[in-house]
């Protein structure tokens, strides 16, 4: 039988989702601390980063506070991927 626990950590890491950039650093393997809240509590999770992020930090176009696309490489919790910015339109 499947916990509610299993079962909320197989939902969080098989979806994608929107984190806030809390803070970058560059000479990390995961350079990218985001900031997200699931089901009433605060996460905060370091993250490998795809090129296009990567070219976006360079080029100053994402900085913190911005929202990214964050998912999970092959459902595994300990890989976190950002994978884009997202662009907000009004």
């Amino acid at each position: 039988m499947v916990t509610l626990k299993e079962a909320v950590t197989s939902r969080y890491v098989e979806s994608l989702f929107f984190a806030t950039i809390e803070s970058i650093n560059p000479e990390n393997e995961k350079p990218l601390r985001v900031k997200r809240t699931f089901q009433g509590s605060e996460y905060h999770i370091n993250c490998y980063i795809t090129f296009t992020i990567k070219q976006g930090l360079t080029a100053g176009k994402i900085v913190v506070g911005d929202k990214v696309l964050i998912g999970f490489v092959d459902a595994d919790i300990s890989k976190p991927l950002a994978i884009d910015k997202l662009i907000v339109t009004l």
